[in-house]
């Protein structure tokens, strides 16, 4: 008997150690994997990873590894790519465009939902990339519908920054309430006002959400500890948040079959409607789960770029100058900023390129997984191996950026002292090949729209003279800590 169980336990213990076993071949035996921190069985390397600054770890690692290096995060073997060309390279294969199975997008399957637009992988992505794409072009995406859009809420959101005195202010829901609307506009057909609670609850709870899938990301690698405090509570106190964020959205659906009218589709949802009797994939739980992807991504990514860009504008003083003056020669204090005027405004853009990366506050871009074996630099890479995109290290990697602790806007500019575009292209925000951030181009304008008029009208201050931290908080976005700014207006 004791034999038997003995046999029974060694056998379960090697299948639980098993990819650990492999990565130990793989990389110190035949070397078809690359190189990296030594793994323990079971937990991998999670005890050496900074809880509250994860990136760091990961850059460490890539200076001390190199730019293509393997970790184990629990018991999955990750591929890390802290290098551009090889993550354009690797990002631009089909076969690397997988979504892993992990937490983020476990918790949707758990409570009962398809995957969204970012979790989708295989043809059911495919299709539904295209048509989101589509269908988001066709009702503002990078379109004039969309620059009148975002004109509108810049109006509103100067309104609101006059409004407060210039006495110190929390810029958090109305930079919110500003970037949700346009989307809400193309999504939706309509937008939300800053006085709804509903809709602050909303903002409030993604806010959150993306600090607690950072937090809670440690269940990638042991997901078993979902059971046990202090995560129990966490992950059911997130559910309940998505719950509540779908139930409004699920009321915005709701309302729009109402109304709908095939032949004269008024946004992302009406388009989705008419194409479910084209394909058995456009079902009610696609549409919730896509509209959650799509909205939420783009205000919360958005607005933590103007909550970065104030802070900033606090600390350079001198950049805010520049920008002034620029927006005062070229637009003048009271003409629109329009997206066509980005090449009359370089310094203004290279404020902007500077601002994404040196906030940095997109450290790991969204994972990706090899759909099949490949063979990558020299390596065997197996099928389902996630792939971590370092966005963190290529924004600060000194081959691409000189002195890249500081912030300075010029090194975005030639010697004529136009946007230098090869430089700008460096810049990892919004990743890169098969599976771009498809809100790009409504995100360019957006900053550029939105940054520039707040500076055209008013002077970025601290709240008093020591200026606030640039200590950033972990989370699937980074953010600033919370900070008070005074807008004054421009005499």
């Amino acid at each position: 008997m004791l034999l038997y169980l003995g046999i029974i336990a060694a056998g379960l213990l090697a299948y639980l150690l098993r990819k650990w076993f492999y990565c130990i071949w793989a990389r110190y035996v035949v070397k078809s994997i690359p190189g990296g921190p030594f793994p323990l069985p079971i937990v991998g390397n999670i005890l050496e990873i900074d809880g509250k600054a994860p990136f760091e770890s990961m850059e460490k690692w890539a200076h001390q590894y190199g730019k293509l290096f393997t970790m184990m995060m629990g018991s999955e073997v990750v591929l890390a790519i802290a290098d551009l060309d090889l993550l354009k390279k690797a990002f631009k294969d089909d076969r690397f465009s997988g979504r892993p199975e992990n937490f983020f997008f476990d918790i949707w399957r758990s409570m009962g939902y398809p995957l969204g637009f970012a979790g989708l992988d295989g043809d059911v992505w495919k299709e539904h990339r295209r048509f989101s794409i589509h269908a988001l072009k066709d009702f503002g995406f990078g379109k004039s519908a969309a620059e009148e859009q975002i004109q509108k809420e810049a109006g509103e959101l100067l309104k609101t920054l006059l409004d407060s005195g210039g006495q110190p202010m929390d810029n958090h829901i109305p930079f919110s309430t500003a970037t949700s609307n346009v989307t809400a506009i193309m999504m939706f057909g309509t937008s939300f006002s800053s006085q709804d609670s509903r809709f602050n609850y909303f903002i409030e709870a993604e806010s959150q959400n993306f600090k607690d899938f950072a937090n809670m990301s440690v269940l990638d690698m042991i997901p078993w500890a979902v059971h046990i405090p202090p995560f129990r509570s966490w992950v059911k106190n997130l559910r309940k948040r998505i719950e509540k964020q779908l139930e409004l959205l699920h009321e915005l659906i709701s309302e729009h079959k109402q109304y709908f009218d095939p032949q004269n589709p008024r946004d992302y949802i009406d388009a989705f409607f008419n194409e479910k009797d084209k394909s058995a994939t456009f079902t009610d739980g696609q549409l919730l789960s896509n509209v959650q992807d799509l909205f939420s991504a783009s205000f919360e990514t958005t607005a933590t770029f103007l909550r970065w860009a104030m802070l900033l504008m606090i600390h350079h003083p001198e950049a805010q100058r520049k920008v002034q003056e620029e927006i005062d020669r070229v637009i003048g204090r009271s003409g629109l900023i329009k997206s066509n005027d980005r090449s009359r405004l370089p310094y203004t853009e290279a404020t902007i390129l500077e601002i994404f990366r040196f906030a940095n506050y997109i450290p790991f871009l969204l994972p990706h997984k090899t759909l099949e074996d490949v063979q990558f630099e020299g390596y065997t890479i197996r099928k389902d191996t996630t792939i971590m995109g370092l966005g963190w290290v290529i924004n600060r990697d000194p081959a691409l950026w000189k002195n890249p602790e500081a912030f300075i806007p010029e090194r975005f500019l030639d010697d004529k002292g136009n946007v230098n575009q090869s430089t700008a292209s460096n810049v990892m925000i919004f990743s890169t090949g098969k599976r771009v951030c498809p809100g790009e181009p409504l995100a360019r304008i957006e900053t550029l729209l939105f940054f520039g008029s707040i500076l055209q009208k008013f002077n970025i201050t601290g709240e008093g003279s020591a200026k606030p931290s640039l200590s950033r908080v972990d989370g699937l976005t980074l953010t600033p800590e919370p900070y008070l700014m005074r807008a004054i207006p421009r005499k």
